[in-house]
């Protein structure tokens, strides 16, 4: 095992996930990279799970976007009927990413992967494995699909899904929609790695810059529900980046950082979770060109060691 441990993390995000995607596919081509070659722990949380099975089932950045260009408008676009029900079917997504990913499983992925999802049955947090330790011995075996429609079962947005054990599954952003410090956590405690031999690329897919005016020191129930999403995935993923950011802080110089986070700010509403936007492109494009020079000096200088899964 190399000394030094370079993960992506990717945050959930619905549609937005085209950020990530665009982010991605132009750094492939700007920098003559293949960007799951270069890291040795990927993981990624709802539309960031999607985009990090797909690299690391070899599929090129530019298909994943070109994914969620021509896949994306038909996901949310099938609604559910009944007062209880999610908003959305799950069967549009189920059918996007079986045309995608196949028949290919979870223990297929050409790089070790950590894939949040909570179990809403036990009230536990879920992780979904390639078989990077021994001790791992099933999740490896579930289909990609499977493990891709766990993680991204957003609540009100699409149902929740459940396995072939029963055990029913909703969206890893309840808990990790940021997952960096995930990534952290499975590097130190699994894979044995020092914190000061880790590095981190995180990838966001925007942040809102919201007002919370309306939620007053007395906020009622309808005050909160219109705003309580988005206010807890935000200090979610605002704690996990504070987190992440003290523990890998050796040197005070920005460039010695080894933890790099792109969450570019928009207006509120700008984005929405269940609604493609081409303006995504044109940022992803953006911050791509920004970024690359910086990223290939910190992730892509050198491909990570070949992973091969641990045997029985």
């Amino acid at each position: 095992m190399d000394e030094h441990c370079r993960i992506l993390s990717l945050d959930g995000g619905g549609l937005k996930g085209l950020f990530t995607a665009k982010l991605l596919s132009d750094l492939e081509a700007n920098l003559g990279i293949r960007v799951a070659e270069h890291f040795d722990l990927i993981t990624g949380t709802s539309t960031g799970a999607i985009i990090a099975i797909g690299l690391g089932l070899g599929i090129p950045a530019s298909e994943l976007l070109s994914f969620y260009r021509e896949k994306g408008p038909s996901i949310f676009d099938a609604p559910s009927y009944g007062l209880l029900s999610s908003k959305y079917a799950a069967e549009p997504l189920k059918k996007a990413l079986t045309d995608v990913f196949g028949e290919r499983t979870l223990g297929d992925s050409r790089s070790r992967l950590v894939i949040p999802a909570f179990n809403i049955q036990r009230r536990e947090v879920k992780l979904f494995k390639t078989r990077h330790a021994p001790r791992f011995l099933k999740d490896w075996k579930m289909s990609a699909v499977d493990v891709a429609m766990a993680s991204a079962a957003a609540p009100t947005y699409l149902p929740s899904f459940v396995d072939d054990s029963l055990i029913q599954y909703v969206d890893g952003g309840v808990w990790a929609n940021n997952p960096a410090m995930v990534g952290v956590v499975e590097a130190m405690g699994v894979l044995g790695y020092n914190r000061c031999d880790i590095s981190v690329l995180s990838i966001g897919t925007t942040r809102e810059v919201n007002r919370m005016d309306a939620i007053k020191k007395n906020g009622g129930i309808t005050t909160w529900a219109l705003k309580a999403t988005d206010v807890f995935i935000g200090a979610d993923s605002s704690a996990t980046d504070a987190m992440v950011e003290l523990l890998l802080r050796d040197h005070p110089d920005e460039d010695a950082m080894r933890y790099v986070r792109i969450n570019p700010p928009v207006t509120e509403g700008e984005f929405k979770l269940d609604r493609l936007s081409e303006s995504l492109i044109a940022l992803g494009a953006r911050e791509a060109e920004h970024a690359s020079r910086q990223l290939r000096r910190r992730f892509f200088d050198t491909k990570a060691a070949s992973f091969t899964p641990e045997p029985f």
